[in-house]
């Protein structure tokens, strides 16, 4: 019987790629088919580069279902991935939009 769905939420996420290894296989099933969305949040600048670089990669993109891009191409949502931008240094307006985005605070 599989256990609840997880969420994972990448703080200064970066450019990192993790949630397209989890997508494809390589860190095993496991913790992939139990994701209820993986979330990324870093600075607005950060998120827009990345949304491009996701759009644009063949290889990246084929692992996102029904793509939104939001706010002027900052932030990019998909059934299970959420990526944001956002100044960790106003943590109120980050976890608000976090919670709008789909997290599930209980």
């Amino acid at each position: 019987m599989p256990g609840p769905k997880k969420q994972i939420v990448s703080l200064g996420a970066g450019y990192d790629t993790r949630y397209f290894t989890l997508k494809a296989g390589i860190l095993g099933d496991t913790l992939a088919d139990s994701l209820s969305c993986y979330f990324e949040i870093d600075f607005d600048e950060v998120t827009t580069k990345k949304a491009m670089i996701i759009k644009r990669q063949a290889e990246l993109s084929k692992h996102l279902l029904d793509v939104k891009m939001e706010r002027g191409g900052m932030d990019l949502k998909s059934q299970d991935y959420c990526l944001l931008g956002g100044d960790l240094r106003h943590w109120p307006e980050v976890s608000n939009r976090l919670i709008r985005a789909g997290f599930d605070s209980k």
